[in-house]
C-alpha cells in the first residue's frame, strides 16, 4: 500500500507478538507500563535471540521502537477491530453443521480470537 504523501510502506514486523511487563520496573510502575515484543532471532538483551522490544507504552503514549515498521504496525493494530470481528464472522458463518468438516484454519482463528481477547490459555 501508500503512506502518507506517497511514500511506499514498508511491511510490519513478523509475529508473533506479546505484550509484558517491563523486566525490572518498581511495583507502582508495573501496573501502567509494558511493553510489545516479538521474538527476534538476534533480538533480546544478549543477542542470542529471544524477545525483543517493539513498543514501550506507558497507558497514554506508545513509543515505536522497531525502525522503519513503525507505521506498518500502526496500520495493523489500528485495522485489529475490523480484523476481529471479519475473523468472527468468517468462523461463524463456515461453522460446521456436522462432525464431517475439517477447517484447519479453525483451530488458528479461534486462538488468534482468545489471544485478541485475553484468554488464551
Amino acid at each position: 500500500g501508500e503512506g502518507h504523501e506517497g511514500q511506499s510502506m514498508s511491511a510490519h514486523t513478523p509475529g508473533p507478538w506479546t505484550w509484558r511487563v517491563i523486566p525490572n520496573l518498581p511495583p507502582h510502575e508495573r501496573e501502567r507500563l509494558f511493553e510489545i515484543v516479538f521474538h527476534h532471532p538476534g533480538g533480546g538483551a544478549d543477542g542470542r535471540g529471544g524477545p525483543a522490544s517493539l513498543a514501550t507504552c506507558d497507558g497514554d503514549n506508545a513509543v515505536w521502537l522497531a525502525e522503519g515498521a513503525a507505521e506498518a504496525n500502526a496500520n495493523l493494530i489500528a485495522a485489529a477491530p475490523e480484523l476481529l470481528a471479519a475473523l468472527k464472522a468468517a468462523l461463524e458463518s463456515t461453522r460446521c453443521r456436522n462432525m464431517q468438516c475439517d477447517h484447519s484454519w479453525h483451530a488458528a482463528g479461534r486462538a488468534a480470537i482468545a489471544k485478541a481477547e485475553g484468554s488464551e490459555t
